[in-house]
């Protein structure tokens, strides 16, 4: 249930990306009140957001086994019970799954996280609610004592193209969760309190910093405390430059640049014609359909692999496949000359993920050692952050990589994990 890369290569990914401009968000209208709730969890004929189609109560995980399973750096302070959740969000219908620790509710309500997944896939089967791994999404706040809400980014977007780091589904996504998960009191038979903390790792940081753009304007009526992100990817365009000029020995995670690309134009129907190359440009898509980087069971999957060469004799692969093979010339010249069409470039725009306006405290963790999203791509948007008014705290951690810095699953060691819990609890009761 890791979200660190522990497979072929842990070469830079298009999760990478310095920060060298800020969305274009306007200044934040004064608060306006919430939607009114009918008192009832589940109302199906509902379409505004935050209204929940289905929740299900399913399985509960108590403490000493989910202790045992914990590696070192991760605190397990209760049990937790899992409930299946279906909420609207800008029109459609997000899954997800709901974890509730198995202790009395403090007094004035449990507080609620959105954990924002880390990246498994765009298919169906990716999705962290068809088994294990919204365990291991959640666990950093759900076994601390914190009402935790997980949506499936798999859900997001049309299908099979998803929306793979893709700002505004992905914002917006997360602060309906948000207002869902306000509304579970009446299922679960005690009060949640009406504050939440958005946080995630790697393409859940991306969505949470995707929220604390959007919050301003899409949601300023939640009582939204703080956001918290580890390694979060920022500037997508020129991560994507690089990656695909990069050196073929360090192009190992082209799987991300290709499962976004293929997302974005499928999703928004963008020009420049075929994006892979033979025989890509029809074992890729099927690929994306049904393969997974980390299954919805918490396995890992095989998408991966995929994006290297075969080995003869079943071995790991070592060799990633070349953006030179991969991708057809328009597309590699799009990247070289930093010339993408009109369509294109208005996708990079709206992906940028510097808010206006916002006044919520943000966390960024960074790991030193982290290869996928870079130190010094988090160093510049950190910069970018703070030019625009955010208030940033910035924990740069020795030696942490990308799935062992915060946030991951509870099952891998972390070494600032108890940190980023302390600072959203600490959020949460301020």
């Amino acid at each position: 249930m890791a979200c660190g890369s522990n497979q072929a290569s842990d070469a830079p990914t298009a999760d990478a990306g310095g920060a060298d401009a800020a969305i274009a968000v306007d200044a934040a209208p004064p608060p306006v009140p919430e939607p009114s709730w009918s008192g009832v969890t589940v109302e199906p004929g509902c379409t505004a957001n935050g209204c929940i189609h289905v929740f299900t109560r399913g399985s509960h995980y108590p403490e000493d086994i989910l202790a045992g399973e914990a590696a070192a750096g991760n605190t397990v302070i209760n049990g937790i019970i899992q409930y299946a959740i279906t909420y609207v969000s800008d029109g459609k219908e997000i899954t997800g799954t709901v974890f509730v620790p198995d202790t009395a509710a403090p007094t004035g309500g449990f507080g609620v996280v959105v954990m924002n997944q880390f990246t498994s896939g765009v298919g169906a089967s990716c999705a962290p609610s068809v088994g294990l791994l919204a365990i291991g999404v959640a666990s950093a706040t759900a076994m601390n004592g914190l009402v935790t809400i997980v949506p499936d980014a798999t859900s997001y977007g049309t299908a099979p193209y998803g929306a793979y780091l893709e700002g505004k589904i992905a914002g917006r996504a997360a602060l309906d969760a948000a207002r869902a998960a306000f509304h579970t009191t009446q299922a679960l038979g005690f009060a949640i309190a009406r504050k939440a903390v958005i946080a995630g790792l790697s393409q859940g940081a991306y969505s949470t910093m995707a929220a604390a753009t959007a919050y301003p304007t899409y949601a300023n009526e939640l009582e939204i405390r703080g956001f918290a992100a580890a390694e979060p990817p920022s500037n997508l365009r020129s991560a994507t430059n690089a990656d695909l000029n990069a050196s073929a020995a360090t192009q190992g995670n082209l799987v991300y640049d290709a499962m976004r690309l293929w997302s974005w134009q499928g999703l928004r129907s963008l020009s420049g014609g075929s994006l892979f190359l033979p025989p890509f440009d029809t074992e890729a898509p099927g690929w994306f359909a049904s393969d997974c980087i980390y299954n919805g069971d918490g396995s890992n999957g095989t998408l991966y692999n995929m994006f290297y060469e075969p080995v003869p004799d079943g071995g790991t692969p070592s060799v990633p496949i070349a953006a030179s093979a991969l991708f057809t010339p328009a597309f590699l010249g799009y990247a070289k000359t930093d010339s993408w069409p009109a369509d294109w470039t208005g996708e990079y725009d709206a992906s940028l993920t510097v808010p206006t306006g916002l006044k919520l405290p943000v966390l960024i963790f960074e790991g030193s050692a982290d290869v996928t999203v870079l130190p010094a791509d988090v160093d510049a948007y950190v910069a970018a952050l703070q030019a625009a008014g955010v208030t940033v705290d910035y924990r740069q951690i020795p030696n942490g990589t990308h799935g062992t810095t915060a946030l991951s699953s509870f099952t891998v060691a972390q070494l600032a994990n108890d940190q980023a819990v302390t600072w959203i609890t600490q959020t949460l009761a301020n």
